[in-house]
């Protein structure tokens, strides 16, 4: 069994995590769950390791058009679901509950409303909202429904929003 290593660099802290099972796979972010039983990395497809042991537990390819790859990952804060966004213009949710029909099932798949490539996606502390970072091309921010997944809202304008995070207090903004 061949061992792989995977570097995630956080100034100013370097985590590395042991990753079995790997086949050729370009990492575009990683995600821990909440309470660090999962680690979630996406490119070209989901994958799911075992956060202590590096196992891989899920390798779930889903529909992407010609060429489009996922850019970002987001736990809600239960751990249950896997927010997933990338430059198909599309958010999928994941479900990872103990009770799930299926481990990694798709809850949603939605359509967005950004122009062109989604960069980031974020859960609220309270995971009532789901917020979602266009690229520098289309520099907007789209709010869902954290339950429903519907529109809310979208920003006039924002930076692109490469990687975002959400104030721990729920009535802040990001």
């Amino acid at each position: 069994m061949m061992l792989r290593l995977v570097i995630c660099l956080l100034i100013p802290f370097v985590f590395v995590i042991p990753v079995k099972n790997q086949d050729s796979f370009g990492i575009a972010s990683l995600s821990y769950s909440p309470d660090g039983r999962y680690v979630a990395g996406v490119g070209s497809r989901v994958m799911v390791w075992d956060g202590m042991t590096g196992d891989m537990i899920a390798n779930i390819e889903l529909p992407l058009e010609q060429d489009a790859l996922l850019f970002d990952a987001a736990w809600s804060p239960d751990g249950n679901r896997l927010a997933i966004a990338g430059d198909d213009r599309r958010m999928r949710v994941l479900d990872f509950a103990e009770d799930a029909e299926s481990f990694g099932t798709v809850l949603a798949d939605v359509e967005l409303t950004t122009y062109l490539s989604v960069r980031s996606i974020a859960w609220s502390p309270d995971g009532s909202l789901i917020a979602i970072g266009g690229d520098e091309i289309t520099p907007r921010l789209e709010f869902r429904d954290g339950a429903t997944y519907e529109f809310i809202r979208a920003s006039a304008y924002v930076l692109g929003a490469n990687r975002m995070d959400w104030n721990p207090d729920p009535q802040r903004t990001l």
